[in-house]
């Protein structure tokens, strides 16, 4: 089980990683996240679980946004290198359904 998880996360990051190289449907960081939130734009949101448990009060509400407007939330552990690549993009990023 522990290792479909990480091999999950290791194919979103990678995901996110290529979406972000060229300059397309991702966004980085809690702001960029909130304002893809606002346009209905995330697919997935990845969330590192450091970040969530640090800013439950924050992150609850984003998250119930998110599920409601038909996105899928993953949250990454950050004791894994897929995790720690999130941790360094601000501990949140998402993979979106068009440009903004």
């Amino acid at each position: 089980v522990e290792e479909t998880r990480i091999s999950k996360e290791v194919v979103l990051m990678e995901k996110l990683l290529k979406e972000i190289s060229k300059d397309g449907k991702a966004v980085y960081g809690y702001s960029e996240v909130e304002r893809a939130l606002s346009y209905g734009a995330i697919s997935e949101l990845l969330i590192c679980d450091e970040t969530l448990r640090e800013k439950r009060d924050e992150m609850d509400p984003l998250l119930r946004l998110v599920e409601e407007s038909g996105g899928k939330v993953f949250v990454f552990s950050s004791e894994f290198e897929p995790g720690k690549k999130l941790r360094a993009l601000g501990g949140i990023a998402a993979i979106l359904r068009f440009n903004i």
